[in-house]
C-alpha cells in the first residue's frame, strides 16, 4: 500500500483540497487584482481609441478619386498633386 505521502509527493491531491494560507492573507482579495485591472483597462481603452479612430476615418483608405485623374501617374514620379475640395 502506498502512503499518503508517498501519493501526495507523486500527484498531488485535487486543487481545492488543501488551501495555503501565506502571511494570514485571504485567498482571493480585489484589493490584489486592482492594480492588473487598472492597467488592462488602460490597455484595452487606448486599443478601443485606436480600432475606433481607424473605422471612422476609413482607414486604410486603398483607393481614392483622385487616382483617376491623368496628372496622377506624374504626381507619384517626380511631382506633388495638390487638390481643393471647396470648388
Amino acid at each position: 500500500m502506498v502512503s499518503s505521502r508517498a501519493w501526495g509527493s507523486s500527484g498531488g491531491p485535487a486543487p481545492g483540497i488543501f488551501k495555503l494560507i501565506v502571511g494570514g492573507k485571504p485567498l482571493f482579495s480585489p484589493l490584489f487584482a486592482f492594480p492588473i485591472s487598472y492597467e488592462l483597462t488602460i490597455l484595452f481603452t487606448a486599443f478601443a481609441t485606436i480600432l475606433g479612430m481607424f473605422l471612422l476615418n476609413r482607414l486604410p483608405m486603398h483607393y481614392h478619386a483622385v487616382m483617376k485623374q491623368a496628372h496622377f501617374q506624374r504626381a507619384m514620379d517626380d511631382r506633388f498633386l495638390c487638390r481643393d475640395r471647396s470648388a
